[in-house]
């Protein structure tokens, strides 16, 4: 998809069992199309045009630098 042609974010409860398993089969075509993007890339994008923020009530990072801490630790195994 090129950046011209996206849309909002999309968000699995608005969409029926069909739409969701649709836009998973377009997630792994980019994929295996090599349409990809480092996680580290796409997060400071998100940062930058403020489309996530902090939720402290998640258990998963306490911040950035852990989550971009796990995602080099990945990257490196």
């Amino acid at each position: 998809m090129k950046e011209s042609e996206a849309t909002r974010p999309l968000h699995h409860a608005d969409l029926s069992e069909a739409e969701l398993e649709r836009e998973l089969e377009k997630g792994l075509e980019d994929l295996a199309a090599g349409r990809v993007r480092p996680a580290k890339e796409v997060f400071a994008a998100m940062r930058e045009a403020e489309k996530i923020t902090y939720d402290p009530s998640v258990p998963s990072y306490k911040n950035w630098k852990e989550l971009e801490q796990a995602l080099e630790h990945d990257n490196t195994e």
